[in-house]
Parts: C-alpha cells; sequence; structure tokens
C-alpha cells in the first residue's frame, strides 16, 4: 500500500528530536561544549572578547499564535546579567538565563512593540540594544501550508513510540503514517477560544480568520449569539460584536473551506453576570434636634440597596429619626440577581453633631456701695423633649465688680464659663451677663436752730448728709450765711435749707429746711 504523502519514510517523531536537540538549544551560541580543563595538561587562559548582544531581527508575531525566541550575550567576563525595559507585546512573558533571553508565549494585541535588551558583566561593562516586534492581526496565508494530522488510528514514530493527539506539523517529509492511520489535512481557525462576555458590557469584538490556507476560504456560522449580540462579516470574515443582555453560555461553530479542505472549529461563549458597585453619594451632616434624615444609596446595576442601619436606629425607617449626636454608621448591600454579581458592602459614616445649649449668666443692678449678689445663671432651649436633667454640673460665673467700685464705671461683665457643665448631647453657648450700679439714695441730718437775736454771736450750722458729702445751705429772711455759719441781722422770720445735690454715687438728698423768728 502507498503511503499516504510521498515523502521520505524516515521514521521521525519531533517531541523526541525537541527533547534531544534541548541540550544544544539551551547552549549560548558561540560557547563550544568542550572541556575547560584537559587531564594532565595546564589550562589556557583565553583572552575575553568585547562583551556584545547578538543584534536578532525578529520575525513577525500573529495574534492567537505561539511565538518564541531566543537573544544571547556573547564575550565579557563571567556570565552576563541580561534585563528588558520598554513594552513587551501583550501574552508574551520573558524568561532570563546565564547569558540568555527569552521571549515567548502567544500574543493576544496587534501592533509593533519596541523595547531595549541590555547585558551586564561581571566587571560591570554593560552593552544594550533595541529590538521590536510586529504583532499582525491576522496570519498571511502561506503555500505550502502549516497542516494539521487528524490521527483516527495511530502513528509510529520513528522511536518506536505511539502518539494518538493531532500535530501541527510543517515539514511534511518528516513524518511517515502507518498503514492504518487516517490522515486529514485542513485549515486551521483563529482564535481558539473566544472572550468571556460581561452582561451589559461592550463585547471585545472578535474578528475569525483561517490559517494554512491555500486559497480563498469562505466561511459559515451557525448557532445563535446571546441577546445584544450579532454576527456579521468584515473583509470577508465572520465578525462577533456587540453589548450581550442576557447572562449564560451559548455555542456557535465557525466553519472555513478552501478549495481542498474544510475545518470546523466549535465555541462557547460565556457572558458571565457584571459586577456593581454601590455609592451613598453626598451624606446628609445632620445635627441632634433635627427632623429625621434621609439616606439615599445608589448601585451602579440600578437595582435597589438594602441598608443596614446601626444598633437604635429602626432599620427600614429610612428616613431616620435622630437618637443622639455621634457616629452612625449605616452598611448598604444589594445581593444581585440573574445579570449582576452581589456588590461589595459599603458602609456610610453619618456625623450627628451635637446641638448648641446656650447657658447666659443673669444680669443684675444694686446701689453703691452694697455687696453683689448671688450669681445665677439660665439655660436656652434644649432639643426635643429634653430639660435640664440631661445636663451635669454648673458653670463658672464672676464679675470684678466689688461694693465700692462705682457706678461711673457701670456696667461691668458678669463672665460665665463652662465649668463642670457637661452633656452628651449637647455643646455650650456661654453668655455674659451685666451688673448694673446705681447712685446710693443719701439723708440729711439737720438739727432745729435756737432762736437767735441781731447781735448774737454766728452760730455753726451743723447738718450732715448720709453719703459723707458736703451740705450746702441757702437762707431767707434777716440773716445771712458766711462759712457755714449764721448771723442774724434784723428781726424777722429767718429759715435756713440744707442741700446735697449728690454725685456719680449718690443721688441728691432731699432738702431739710429749719426756721425761727429773730426778735
Amino acid at each position: 500500500m502507498r503511503p499516504l504523502f510521498p515523502f521520505r519514510t524516515t521514521r521521525f517523531h519531533p517531541a523526541a528530536a525537541l527533547l534531544a536537540a534541548l541540550p544544544a538549544l539551551l547552549m549560548p551560541a558561540g560557547h563550544a561544549q568542550t572541556p575547560t580543563h584537559i587531564k594532565g595538561a595546564q589550562s589556557q587562559q583565553l583572552p575575553a572578547r568585547p562583551l556584545s548582544i547578538n543584534a536578532t531581527v525578529f520575525p513577525d508575531a500573529y495574534v492567537g499564535l505561539p511565538f518564541r525566541i531566543g537573544i544571547q550575550a556573547t564575550g565579557g567576563a563571567g556570565n552576563a546579567l541580561m534585563s528588558i525595559s520598554g513594552n513587551v507585546p501583550d501574552g508574551l512573558t520573558t524568561q532570563t538565563g546565564a547569558e540568555t533571553f527569552a521571549i515567548g508565549g502567544i500574543p493576544t494585541t496587534s501592533g509593533t512593540f519596541n523595547f531595549t535588551i541590555a547585558a551586564l558583566d561581571a566587571n560591570g561593562v554593560s552593552v544594550s540594544h533595541n529590538f521590536s516586534i510586529n504583532v499582525l492581526a491576522v496570519r498571511p496565508f502561506v503555500n505550502p501550508p502549516a497542516v494539521v494530522i487528524t490521527l483516527n488510528d495511530v502513528f509510529h514514530a520513528n522511536d518506536g513510540t505511539l502518539a494518538f493527539e493531532p500535530l501541527m506539523i510543517t515539514d511534511p517529509e518528516s513524518f511517515h503514517a502507518a498503514d492504518t492511520a487516517s490522515v486529514v489535512v485542513a485549515v486551521g481557525i483563529s482564535p481558539s477560544t473566544v472572550p468571556v462576555g460581561t452582561y451589559n458590557t461592550l463585547y471585545p469584538s472578535t474578528t475569525f480568520s483561517a490559517v494554512g490556507n491555500t486559497v480563498t476560504v469562505t466561511y459559515t456560522q451557525s448557532g445563535a449569539a446571546p441577546t445584544g449580540m450579532a454576527f456579521t462579516t468584515v473583509s470577508g470574515h465572520p465578525y462577533l460584536y456587540g453589548v450581550p443582555s442576557v447572562v449564560g453560555s451559548f455555542p456557535f461553530t465557525i466553519t472555513a473551506k478552501d478549495s481542498l479542505h474544510t475545518s470546523v472549529q466549535p465555541y462557547t461563549l460565556i457572558v458571565q453576570k457584571a459586577s456593581q458597585t454601590i455609592s451613598f453619594g453626598t451624606l446628609p451632616t445632620p445635627t441632634y434636634g433635627n427632623p429625621p434624615f434621609s439616606l439615599s444609596p445608589t448601585a451602579t446595576s440600578g437595582l435597589t440597596v438594602s441598608i443596614a442601619p446601626p444598633v437604635g436606629f429602626v432599620s427600614g425607617s429610612n428616613p431616620y429619626t435622630i437618637l443622639a449626636a455621634g457616629l452612625a454608621t449605616f452598611t448598604g448591600t444589594q445581593a444581585g440577581n440573574t445579570n449582576y454579581t452581589a456588590a461589595p458592602s459599603v458602609q456610610a459614616n453619618v456625623v450627628i453633631s451635637p446641638a448648641t445649649l446656650s447657658v447666659t449668666a443673669t444680669s443684675y443692678s444694686r446701689v453703691f456701695d452694697q455687696p453683689n449678689p448671688a450669681l445665677h445663671y439660665t439655660f436656652g432651649a434644649f432639643a426635643y423633649s429634653d430639660n435640664a436633667s440631661v445636663v451635669s454640673g454648673t458653670p463658672f460665673i464672676n464679675t470684678i465688680a466689688s461694693p465700692l467700685s462705682t457706678a461711673a464705671n457701670s456696667p461691668f461683665t458678669i463672665s460665665v464659663s463652662t465649668g463642670s457643665l457637661s452633656a452628651a448631647n449637647y455643646i455650650f453657648s456661654l453668655q455674659s451677663g451685666t451688673l448694673t450700679i446705681t447712685p446710693a439714695p443719701q439723708t440729711i441730718s439737720f438739727y432745729p436752730l435756737p432762736a437767735l437775736a441781731q447781735g448774737s454771736a454766728a452760730f455753726a450750722l451743723s447738718a450732715r448728709a448720709s453719703s459723707g458729702l458736703a451740705v450746702t445751705y441757702t437762707v431767707t429772711g434777716p440773716a445771712s450765711i458766711s462759712n457755714n455759719a449764721l448771723t442774724v441781722t434784723g428781726s424777722g422770720l429767718v429759715s435756713v435749707i440744707a442741700n446735697q445735690s449728690g454725685n456719680a454715687n449718690y443721688s441728691s438728698a432731699s432738702a431739710i429746711t429749719r426756721s425761727f423768728t429773730a426778735p
């Protein structure tokens, strides 16, 4: 029976060949696999070569297809330390060894990526070289193509092992299929899987492309896209796009066919629940004594947010009646539904300020030269139904006025300070009072006068004011006064009037009149 491919029949297995070649592949280029010392002979120290990096031009990479390439440092002292800076294509990772640097993986984003690889030897000498990788979105059609061999029976490699899985190969002459094998050559389809979608979120649009074909490819698609999404054709390629509005698993199939081959690629599009977050927005800033306050949290999903209030508040009673001043922590939750995951709980710290309670020193008035009255205070309006019982302690009240403080300097401040006052839900507003000093009253003591006659000696007048202020005299009738002494100058009715008009500290006294008839 003829072999299925007209190529030589050497039995060969690529995995075995790769394992056999690994030691040579891992050995840095430019290093011979010879011992550094020869038994019985003195080792010879070779001159060091300058440190350098092999300036490889990277081949193009393709989104969704494996890519790997290595960079080597040669020369210098010791094993050079390799490092990289710049932008490496998404999906590729780096691996560093002694004087070697590898970049590999499966690119996920197209574009040109520029980066720099540097080497530093044991003497501190460094070199660097700039590289770039072009990642193309669609692999161009090639001829001869890479082919996929699907084995329905067994495949015999040249090392005698058996292989049952499909293999991607590029050199058909390296393989020999047994007579019992069924070999099918077909185009491949990229990508092999589709991104996961998220409910109510723009899907990362996906283009499906054939790889390994030899001529023009036609595509067919079966299976429905989820609600909110659709399949269309862009430049001849199937294109999946949209905003999914339903959660679940949605199978579909893309078939690629050229003139010789057909490839069928099944897919399952997973649309996952969307995440959501909670915001309480601007929080109220209530004060003890205010009316009830409301909270209005929202979720990005639009679903209703549940509020768990702190101890003392009634659950589900939004708006909330204020119970005390202080910090009240409310917790918002949203359990999610068929389209949204549960939101992380969020706490809202509402600061309830204490009410202001006025403490006012009582104002007083007293007359000059009297002791100060006992000083008192009054409270202003309380919040809600509170009264003075919610306050403990007393304020400190004081004035600098003394009994001899003059009315001229009145009024005097009666100051008030917190003292030992305390209240859980109040702060205190301290209001001073005043002490007003008024002039004191005074009286005149003026004894009756004797009946003096003309020619009598001058009579000293002795009226006294209770304030101690000087008394002045006026006289009517046949008499005169000089230096507070009365002299009768004729016969008739004589009247002497004693007066004290007062000052800043005393009011005027009532005048006193004393009379007699001179013979």
